[in-house]
């Protein structure tokens, strides 16, 4: 499937067994979510908080996530933004994880 946008890759880094959170712009108001469709093995993926990004309700928001890597290496990480009901890729997040020893 092919998304209407593709953003550029976020590179992280972050030592084995460290956890480390980030967050990617969200529209939960309007249905649209950030879903994790590639999860290389050796890396766990956890729901962070959700932080506004402006006064009242259903603007968009920081969507959180926890990384946590138990082998050092280079990673990928791929995010689909859509809702749960459709079918249509709104934007793909490439998520480039660099794991130290």
């Amino acid at each position: 499937m092919t998304a209407s946008r593709i953003l550029d890759d976020l590179t992280l880094t972050v030592a084995v067994g460290r956890p480390l959170a980030f967050g990617l712009q969200a529209l939960p108001g309007a249905g649209y979510l950030w879903v994790c469709t590639q999860l290389p093995a050796g890396v766990a993926l956890a729901d962070g908080p959700v932080q506004p990004l402006g006064p009242g309700i259903g603007g968009p928001v920081s969507q959180g996530f926890v990384l946590r890597a138990s082998q050092p290496g280079r990673h990928t990480l791929d995010f689909d933004f859509k809702r749960s009901w459709e079918t249509e890729v709104r934007a793909r997040q490439r998520v480039v994880l660099t794991v130290t020893a």
